[in-house]
C-alpha cells in the first residue's frame, strides 16, 4: 500500500499546476489560492498560477459548468512542459464557504498526487479499453432502433462518459479524498460538507430530463461515488447522513429496475466497493467489471422517447 502522508511535496514539485477560471473570477481564485499558501506552507513546492481560461480551456469550463461540476484536473503536457490543469467552475465561486472552496481545490490537488505517484497508472491505461466498451452498450439501441440511432448516438456518448465509464474514476475519488483525509484533516469535515451536498442536491434534481429507462445508470453512479466518501468516514453523525442518502438512492433506484436487476446491482455495488479500496483490485480487475456491468446490464429504453 502506497503511504498518502506527505511531508513535502518537492518531489512533484517540477509540474506546472494551471489552476484555471473564466475571465472575472480570476482575482477570488488568486486570492483563495494565496490564502491556501499561507495556511498550508507545504503547497508551496508546487509550481503554480492562476491562469484566466481561452480556447479550449474556456470551452472545457463551460462544458463543466452545464454538468454542474465544480473544479476538475486533468494532466495537460504541453511542448515538453509537464502541466496538470486545474478547471475551476461557476459552482466553485458559487460556496460561501472557504473552507469549502480550499476543500474543492485539495480534492484536485488529491487527484494530482495520485496522478504523479502513479497509484492507478495501470487503471488509467486501461481508460481507451473503457471508452471503447460504449459499441457494447450502445449495441441493444443499434439492433432496436438501427434506423435513428446514429441521430442520438453522440448524446449516449455523453452519457456513458458521466454515467458508466464513471465507475473506472471511482477508486481516483476515493484516493484523491484520502489524500485529504491524511494530510489536510482539518479541511476533510468541509470536504464531507460539500460533497454532500452536491450528491443530495443531484438525487433531488439531476433526473428530470433524463429518459425514465435511463435513470438508474446515474442512480448507481451516485451510490458508488457515496460509497467512496463512507469508507472514509469516522464520526458517526455525517456516517448516519451519507448512509441515509445511500439508502434514499437504493429505494429510487428500485422502483425503476427489475427484481433480477436490483439484485445483480446490490451485489455488484459490494465487489466495486472491494475492488475500488484495494489498489492492486483496481488496477488490475476494475476494467473487467465495468465490462461485466454493461454487458449484464443493457439499456432497455422506449423508442417513443427521444433523448435529445
Amino acid at each position: 500500500m502506497v503511504s498518502m502522508k506527505v511531508t513535502n511535496l518537492s518531489d512533484i514539485g517540477q509540474t506546472f499546476i494551471m489552476l484555471t477560471c473564466k475571465k472575472g473570477n480570476e482575482m477570488q481564485l488568486l486570492s483563495d489560492w494565496s490564502r491556501m499558501l499561507d495556511d498550508y506552507p507545504i503547497l508551496c513546492d508546487l509550481w503554480s498560477d492562476v491562469i484566466t481560461a481561452e480556447g479550449g480551456a474556456l470551452a472545457s469550463i463551460e462544458t463543466l459548468d452545464k454538468r454542474g461540476m465544480s473544479a476538475w484536473g486533468q494532466p495537460s503536457p504541453s511542448n515538453g512542459v509537464d502541466r496538470f490543469v486545474i478547471f475551476v467552475c461557476k459552482k466553485y465561486f458559487a460556496k460561501n464557504s472557504f473552507s469549502q472552496r480550499k476543500a474543492i481545490l485539495l480534492h484536485e490537488l488529491g487527484h494530482f498526487y495520485v496522478h504523479k505517484k502513479g497509484i492507478l497508472a495501470q487503471l488509467r491505461q486501461d481508460w481507451k479499453k473503457g471508452e471503447a466498451l460504449f459499441r457494447v452498450f450502445i449495441a441493444p439501441l443499434e439492433i432496436q432502433d438501427s434506423e435513428h440511432v446514429d441521430s442520438y448516438k453522440e448524446w449516449f456518448k455523453k452519457f456513458y462518459d458521466q454515467y458508466i465509464f464513471d465507475l473506472l474514476k471511482i477508486p481516483g475519488e476515493y484516493y484523491a479524498n484520502l489524500w485529504v483525509k491524511v494530510n489536510f484533516e482539518d479541511i476533510f469535515g468541509s470536504l464531507l460538507e460539500g460533497q454532500y451536498e452536491g450528491s443530495k442536491s443531484f438525487f433531488e434534481t439531476g433526473f428530470s430530463n433524463l429518459q425514465k429507462g435511463l435513470i438508474k445508470f446515474p442512480l448507481f453512479s451516485l451510490i458508488l461515488r457515496l460509497n467512496a466518501l463512507i469508507l472514509l468516514i469516522d464520526d458517526k453523525a455525517n456516517l448516519e447522513k451519507f448512509m441515509k442518502l445511500k439508502e434514499d438512492c437504493w429505494s429510487e433506484l428500485e422502483k425503476c429496475t427489475t427484481k433480477d436487476g436490483f439484485q445483480f446491482l446490490k451485489e455488484f455495488e459490494g465487489k466495486i466497493v472491494r475492488l475500488s479500496a484495494s489498489l492492486e483490485s483496481a488496477n488490475a480487475l476494475l476494467i473487467d467489471a465495468l465490462e461485466k456491468y454493461i454487458r449484464s446490464f443493457p439499456i432497455k429504453v422506449d423508442l417513443s422517447e427521444r433523448y435529445y
